[in-house]
């Protein structure tokens, strides 16, 4: 999902039941496009989440170039927010 277009398509996977709080997708949101400002990434994409036993991570990359040819991907434990 491009970071640009990612709240409205949070909300079109509600309808599958894929649910994300509208505090959350926002979070999500800035981190990423902190992430593309400062590794001065052309796009920078959200790649989903992986739930593990332990802890659950969510992937994201982005390319500075060449979209095929230097993606370089980053996983983070999501902050909690009570």
């Amino acid at each position: 999902m491009d970071s640009q277009k990612l709240l409205e398509s949070l909300d079109i996977l509600g309808y599958v039941g894929v649910c994300i709080s509208t505090e959350k997708s926002q979070l999500l949101r800035n981190s990423l496009l902190i992430l593309q400002q400062e590794n001065h990434f052309r796009k920078c994409f959200y790649w989903g989440r992986i739930d593990g036993i332990q802890k659950d991570y969510h992937v994201a990359y982005g390319y500075e170039k060449d979209c095929l040819k230097n993606q370089v991907y980053y996983y983070r434990v999501p902050y909690h927010v009570n």
